[in-house]
């Protein structure tokens, strides 16, 4: 019993600290004008790097933050953080303004709530810039905490000329031409020359950043009586939610976020409550359940997708890269749980020890989602 308690409990505080559908993305912005000058724009998450929720509160009832010496030493430390490089050669950036999100400290604390600040960055090319063989770099580096992916698009605001990438922390971008250079095979393509980040992305959203549906694809392997329900389960459940990602990524259909979000925490909950109560007349209409949770899932990956803002020109490769890449991660933790739990299935204690508590766990942080979401809906 104290096993099952402890394990109950540890689950429990992790919803504190892991967040479901983390699409708390960072946005960046690099434009160049004609004469040098550059100004990086950023939607940004500083949760983390504030130290937390209530520091992060403080910051933004700051009537100057420029002036504070804390705000401005965070803000020092994020302008740092971006390395913009034209050839051998490093442009600094100045901090030349901060809009902090003007929402309640609850906001703050909220797990599934992501208040971003926008920061404004400035900075000069150096001289002789016009004759640099080469183009405008970023990398990001990794000891100021941002929010992954990193949606980075260059924009030469003489030219009216843009290029979008997707990266993450270390990850260097591809040269950007500065205005005035050959702008051939430069627009805002990013999916067309490198769609297996999109695969990534998709990964990204189940492994580390999407435990609810983790915890769906996890109860499924806890409540499979066998290897081969377990593959029916999941396949319908793919098909389902593939669906709906397609059709919604191209418009056809839609549900409000405040809708899918409560009834996809509410089918973890059924997942792990039947766990514990088999043989049930419901259980018979397992694979037809799944399957239209299934569909419930496919509605939130493609909100996923959406955040993404891929190319309209490249959707096509984006939506199947990401897919691929949540099928990799549904996978992944397949393979895990099994691989966990291979020598111990057909044990007489296993259901005791492993399904129930698990399963309890599971249904009871599917709880405390569930009523977050829907009054979070309610105050919408």
């Amino acid at each position: 019993m104290r096993r099952v308690l402890l394990l109950i409990g540890t689950l429990w505080l992790s919803v504190g600290v892991c967040q479901a559908h983390l699409l708390n993305m960072t946005k960046v912005q690099i434009s160049i004008d004609a004469d040098g000058s550059v100004a990086a724009d950023l939607q940004v998450d500083l949760s983390r790097s504030a130290g937390g929720g209530l520091t992060y509160y403080r910051y933004s009832r700051v009537a100057e933050p420029l002036h504070d010496p804390e705000v401005r030493a965070l803000l020092d430390r994020l302008g740092t953080a971006i390395t913009l490089q034209l050839g051998a050669e490093r442009i600094p950036l100045a901090v030349r303004s901060a809009r902090f999100p003007d929402v309640s400290k609850e906001a703050f604390l909220d797990p599934l709530s992501w208040p971003m600040t926008q920061v404004q960055f400035q900075g000069t090319l150096p001289a002789q810039w016009q004759q640099s063989p080469g183009g405008l770099r970023a990398v990001f580096k990794p000891g100021f905490h941002f929010e992954e992916p990193i949606a980075l698009t260059f924009m030469s605001l003489p030219e009216q000329r843009s290029q979008t990438r997707w990266l993450v922390t270390s990850q260097t971008s591809q040269d950007f031409p500065l205005p005035g250079a050959a702008a051939a095979g430069q627009s805002s393509a990013g999916a067309e020359e490198r769609p297996w980040q999109f695969v990534g992305f998709g990964f990204l959203h189940i492994l580390p950043k999407g435990l609810d549906h983790v915890l769906f694809v996890l109860g499924l392997a806890l409540g499979a009586r066998s290897l081969k329900s377990l593959l029916a389960l999941v396949t319908g459940f793919t098909l389902a939610h593939s669906l709906t990602l397609a059709l919604a990524a191209v418009g056809l259909l839609r549900l409000p976020a405040n809708v899918v979000e409560p009834l996809i925490s509410a089918s973890i909950v059924w997942i792990g409550v039947e766990n514990m109560f088999p043989g049930t007349k419901v259980d018979r209409y397992r694979p037809l359940l799944v399957f239209g949770f299934g569909l419930m899932h496919g509605l939130g990956f493609a909100s996923a997708l959406s955040s993404l803002q891929a190319p309209q020109g490249s959707y096509l490769l984006a939506l199947l890269g990401f897919n691929a890449g949540i099928e990799i991660g549904q996978l992944t933790v397949i393979a895990a749980t099994l691989s966990l739990t291979v020598w111990w299935r057909g044990r007489p204690w296993y259901r005791s020890a492993i399904t129930l508590p698990g399963s309890a766990a599971i249904a009871l942080i599917a709880t405390f989602w569930t009523l977050q979401r829907v009054m979070l809906a309610l105050q919408g």
